[in-house]
């Protein structure tokens, strides 16, 4: 819109006090953003210069921005704006900050620039105590910049301004010193010196530790000067999902639902393969078939850089969103991988070995867990109907088949038991242990089923089909929910642990047989049992994953073990490394709590034993209870 009278701020300030965010458009190139009423404003003049460089980018993921169109042409009724908005603030919080930034390009050549990045912070000797201005220079001097080294310097002026602009103060000189302003000179290493071309990831990164910064420092103006007194700083940030961001989550969703790797990975015949391994005496490798593609990966990949997810300026967002890109992309090019040596260093890349003792911990596990036979005389299997039967049941005591939109199918083509798009999957031929019928149940219904059904509540979808790389705690997290529904038997970690033995071995080049022979021969494990974890890890010409769950107990014992609760980790599908962004988002109230959380949280004695993870307890420590 073109309009910049004071009535029409006065409208957008009425509707904001009752709940309506105001995103506006003013001018040609500039906006207005408030997401709720906050004690500060964000100013940057908009020029068409900067609508090429994008030092606006700067201020992505505050709730509070003006980005005023620099021209000589109503620009006094746009500052007339920031006024109506000060005054309102200040009516409502006692104080108000008015922080302005601009961006300050370099002059000499690439090759010559070291590798600095500086911050010069304006204000009057009137305007905020020291303590704001210590808050913001400590939060730019600890934080990373993407390896330029951050220095700050604070000059006291009396109208401080961008060069060859007009100050802002008179907006401050008012309301009886209740009004302050900050403006903060950036240097603009983002941009090619002499081409001016913006480097994205530079801008990124800058943009997304600059807005942090700007945040704990209003956070220490918020707390001394007004009455609003946050919790958190992140509580100071933006709370909009935009439409880029709507997007690009719709079409990141699509195409994960689409791309069930796991299920496209896993053989089809599994049970058939074990015949007639068995009547070889084990001595020839088996030949396994995979169900037939049925998505493009041409037409995936194209949906998937199409999605507008550049354009997405919140920070966290942006980083959640172009990470589970990633590895979409390669996923996508894994499952034309299928059954060659590309598949592997495809999984490497969407698995990589983690950077912990996780071998040496498994063999650990191995050697101090005695191996039992898989069918104990004394020991009653239930058949895969059964199962059905409770799983049924449990979903109608969490709620209903419907609310959790979850099916029970019973398959001819699974050698187990699986969670593909929120519906269980349960092998015809399988049988489970009638002992560990909570357990399994309360790991695919109270975990993979329920955090699917927590994602789906979640304004973006991103969190039911999952972030990059959250399996690792999705399964630790299943793990631990057998541990707590007093389901997890040494027998079971022993698995666990095989599996991690299993891949080591399909990393370093061993075919089918070598992996058989090292779990049976060596380690002890049932001919069946060893047959299972290596067909697992050579699976579509080597699959990588099974390392997630050993890797994952461990990092949810060290989560909880810190201080995190359990109930956080279940709003959806994210890693481990995601824990801070999904705390944030939670401060933001973009996240909503679980809206259901697993059954055996009901239970006493699983109370007891997650009180006891929290003082922090190891996997090996598990075993003796």
């Amino acid at each position: 819109m073109e309009s910049t009278k004071p009535d029409r701020i006065d409208e957008l300030l009425s509707n904001l006090v009752s709940g309506v965010a105001i995103d506006e458009i003013v001018g040609e190139t500039g906006s207005l953003h408030l997401d709720k009423p906050h004690p500060y404003l964000c100013v940057h003049r908009r020029t068409s210069e900067d609508q090429t460089h994008g030092a606006y980018r700067l201020l992505a993921g505050m709730g509070s921005v003006f980005l005023m169109p620099e021209t000589a042409d109503g620009m006094d009724a746009r500052v007339s704006w920031v006024h109506h908005i000060a005054a309102m603030m200040v009516d409502t919080f006692g104080a108000f900050l008015l922080v302005e930034i601009w961006p300050k390009k370099a002059q000499m050549p690439a090759e010559a620039i070291e590798k600095k990045i500086n911050f010069h912070i304006h204000t009057s000797d009137r305007s905020v105590e020291n303590t704001v201005l210590q808050a913001l220079e400590e939060a730019i001097l600890s934080h990373g910049w993407g390896g330029f080294i951050p220095r700050c310097t604070v000059s006291y002026e009396l109208c401080p301004a961008p060069d060859g602009q007009e100050s802002l103060m008179s907006v401050v000189n008012v309301d009886n010193k209740r009004r302050f302003y900050i403006g903060i000179e950036v240097d603009a290493v983002y941009l090619e010196p002499g081409t001016d071309t913006i480097r994205p990831e530079v801008l990124r990164s800058v943009g997304t530790n600059f807005s942090y910064c700007l945040k704990q420092a209003i956070f220490a103006f918020a707390q001394s000067k007004s009455t609003h007194k946050p919790q958190h700083y992140h509580q100071l940030g933006s709370r909009i999902f935009t439409d880029s961001a709507v997007q690009s989550d719709i079409v990141l969703t699509e195409i994960g639902k689409s791309v069930d790797l796991v299920l496209y990975a896993t053989p089809v015949n599994t049970a058939q393969a074990w015949n007639i391994f068995q009547h070889t005496g084990y001595k020839k490798e088996p030949e396994f078939h995979y169900r037939p593609l049925t998505a493009h990966e041409g037409k995936l990949k194209r949906a998937l850089y199409n999605a507008p997810i550049d354009d997405v300026e919140d920070p966290a967002l942006h980083f959640v969103f172009a990470e589970r890109r990633i590895e979409l992309d390669r996923q996508i090019t894994m499952l034309s991988d299928r059954g060659r040596p590309e598949f592997l260093l495809g999984s490497q890349q969407i698995f990589p070995w983690p950077a912990l003792p996780l071998l040496e911990n498994a063999k650990a596990l191995i050697r101090d867990i005695e191996p039992t036979p898989s069918l104990e005389a004394h020991e009653i299997f239930i058949s895969a109907e059964t199962l059905a039967i409770h799983a049924h049941k449990m979903l109608r005591d969490m709620g209903t088949e419907r609310s959790l939109e979850a099916k029970v199918d019973l398959r001819d083509d699974l050698p187990g038991i699986m969670v593909s798009d929120g519906n269980l999957l349960i092998g015809r031929d399988a049988k489970f242990s009638e002992k560990r019928i909570e357990a399994v149940l309360n790991h695919e219904i109270g975990t993979h089923i329920l955090t699917h059904h927590n994602g789906a509540a979640q304004p973006f979808t991103s969190l039911q089909v999952g972030f990059a790389g959250y399996q690792a705690l999705q399964e630790g997290l299943a793990i631990i929910a057998e541990y707590l529904s007093g389901g997890l038997s040494q027998t079971r970690i022993r698995q666990i642990a095989g599996r991690v033995v299993a891949v080591h071995s399909v990393i370093h080049g061993a075919t089918f047989l070598d992996t058989f022979n090292q779990l049976h021969d060596q380690h002890g494990f049932a001919a069946y049992s060893a047959f299972i974890t290596t067909m697992r890890a050579h699976r579509s010409g080597g699959f990588t994953k099974d390392i997630v769950y050993l890797q994952g107990v461990t990092e949810v014992l060290d989560l909880l073990g810190t201080g995190h609760q359990l109930e956080d980790l279940l709003v959806g599908k994210f890693a481990a490394s995601h824990v801070d962004i999904i705390e944030e988002l939670k401060w933001r109230e973009i996240l909503r709590p679980c809206s259901i959380l697993p059954p055996y949280l009901n239970d006493a004695l699983a109370r007891d034993r997650l009180k006891d993870l929290t003082k922090g307890r190891s996997l090996i420590e598990l075993l003796g209870d």
